[in-house]
């Protein structure tokens, strides 16, 4: 074998970075490319535009202020986030509003990321999605809305089959927040 040296655990971590399997099968039909960077730049001073696609109902108002959407930094390192896991959700499923309602209660949600910062994820490759969030689905508590049914909404970004970054709402009061949904968090 030409590559004899490397041990499996370093395969492993290659094929990881790829996204796993179908990421292999991927990069090897030149349908992805790989990127370097993982930093992530964010417009922070565009207004916030929820009519996106994937809102099919309509907004009463944004529980929180533009102003705080525009909290936080203008361009992160995505390694560097913290993927954020309410105690025991890895076990079992945990009710959004509870997840909600801590990071409420432990005034996190200004640390949070929002709409903005996911849509600038979503704009990355889906080989970037892949090497940083592999098999999650990314939350963004920063930007909670409520719609005209009165019900509660957060954003959250994932891979659909085809290889395809979605960006959609779920209601808060969702039963089923298991260890694949993190709240991204900005690192101190």
């Amino acid at each position: 074998m030409k590559y004899g040296n490397l041990n499996l655990g370093q395969i492993e971590a290659i094929i990881n970075k790829l996204g796993g399997i179908e990421g292999v099968y991927l990069f090897l039909n030149e349908e992805i490319v790989l990127v370097s960077s993982n930093i992530v730049k964010v417009n922070k001073s565009s207004s916030l535009d929820y009519s996106h696609k994937t809102i099919t109902y309509p907004i009463d108002f944004s529980l929180y202020s533009e102003e705080n959407e525009a909290i936080g930094p203008s361009g992160f390192d995505a390694g560097r986030l913290v993927q954020w896991y309410m105690e025991n959700q890895d076990r079992r499923s945990i009710n959004g509003t509870d997840i909600h309602q801590y990071l409420v209660s432990h005034d996190m949600i200004k640390d949070c990321l929002g709409f903005r910062d996911l849509r600038a994820i979503q704009q990355k490759s889906l080989t970037f999605f892949r090497r940083n969030f592999f098999g999650k689905l990314l939350f963004a508590w920063k930007t909670v809305i409520r719609g005209n049914d009165g019900k509660l909404y957060v954003p959250y970004l994932y891979e659909i089959p085809g290889g395809i970054l979605d960006l959609r709402w779920m209601t808060v009061d969702y039963d089923f927040f298991n260890g694949n949904f993190v709240a991204l968090i900005f690192n101190k």
